[in-house]
């Protein structure tokens, strides 16, 4: 026996079938967007400004843990360009949460990084939030607020 399901079943089932289709999605640029925010420490680690420049968004701005301010070119070149002051031994987010908003995607994480300086280990950590836009296919870091821990 055939049963007819009413409107109101098929619009459930069909609104079933969607957010199934969209958590799956979130879930997807969730992953594309940790994979991108490593990729973007693993550059800075790096000191690969080609890298890096790919990664950021032309409208990039950092806002580091004392309060200065930096547009794409000027992180650009505080973090790769001439001798490095530092060596860097880790760097890398932890507690990462990341909320995706279509195009966009927000990451709050836990960083920290190590390196040696006139031949000292040192260790920094922060708290940030970081805003991701899709462009061209892409997920690139748009924006960067830090906030110091101990």
């Amino acid at each position: 026996m055939i049963r007819v399901m009413g409107m109101a079943g098929a619009f459930a089932i069909a609104g079933v079938l969607t957010l199934g289709a969209r958590t799956s999605a979130a879930i997807d640029a969730s992953d594309d967007v940790k994979a991108t925010d490593a990729n973007v420490y693993q550059a800075i680690a790096a000191r690969d400004s080609g890298r890096l420049a790919d990664l950021l968004d032309d409208g990039f701005v950092l806002t580091n843990t004392f309060g200065d301010v930096y547009d794409k070119s000027q992180f650009l070149t505080a973090c790769c360009n001439g001798d490095a002051a530092s060596k860097t031994l880790l760097l890398g987010a932890t507690d990462t949460q990341v909320k995706v908003y279509g195009n966009a995607a927000v990451v709050v994480a836990r960083t920290e990084m190590r390196f040696t300086r006139d031949d000292k280990e040192q260790k920094l950590a922060w708290r940030s939030t970081r805003t991701f836009v899709k462009s061209g296919g892409r997920w690139k870091l748009a924006a960067e607020q830090r906030t110091g821990i101990g």
